[in-house]
């Protein structure tokens, strides 16, 4: 679509087969209910999906692939490993997915058994804090924007092998952040921190 969409289901239809969001001159494709996709479902380069923040995709269950390029946001703030807990998917192919978190209350970015690495990750859930549940690695990009806190928390590591862009505030707190990408570039008008006990690496 050219205009703005809205992912919908209903008590008869509450599934998709595989559902791919390609809209990107419409700004972000929405979804105002629970659904469930069995397949894939693929975010394009340049779409972005951004469900309310109740709204779970395979709520009874995970199930499928969350694949693509785009952005998907993390509207979702129980502050419990917010992104799968709103995304339930069996796979996630997070290689080229940017994962926006932008809720409006202190979120938790997911680093667990499932979800060990991102491909491009974005904070932008300003002023609050997302915190990191276990260490994490991103593959690609890392931007915190203006007024958003991304915190390492008491021990958990972070570990960025794409360009760094913080505008907003990158703590470090008791963890460890590693800066490792061969050709990274660090930018931004933002604070990089680390408490006495925790380690900024760049190699």
């Amino acid at each position: 679509g050219t205009g703005a969409q809205t992912v919908g289901a209903s008590a008869v239809f509450t599934a998709y087969t595989s559902l791919t969001i390609s809209n990107t001159t419409g700004g972000a494709v929405s979804a105002n209910t629970n659904f469930g996709v069995t397949g894939t479902f693929t975010v394009n380069a340049g779409a972005v999906f951004s469900p309310a923040a109740a709204v779970q995709i395979n709520s009874a269950a995970p199930a499928g692939t969350i694949s693509g390029s785009g952005t998907v946001r993390v509207t979702r703030v129980v502050n419990t490993t917010d992104f799968s807990l709103q995304y339930r998917f069996t796979t996630y192919t997070l290689t080229s997915l940017t994962v926006e978190y932008v809720g409006t209350i202190a979120q938790q970015v997911d680093g667990n058994a499932t979800i060990t690495s991102y491909g491009h990750l974005k904070i932008n859930n300003l002023p609050n804090t997302a915190t990191l549940a276990a260490a994490t690695t991103v593959n690609g990009s890392l931007t915190v924007t203006s007024g958003s806190t991304l915190s390492t928390g008491a021990t958990a590591t972070l570990g960025v092998e794409g360009n760094l862009k913080v505008d907003g505030v990158l703590n470090g707190a008791a963890g460890n952040i590693t800066l490792s990408g061969a050709a990274m570039t660090i930018d931004g008008i933002g604070s990089i921190a680390t408490s006495s006990t925790g380690n900024l690496t760049i190699s």
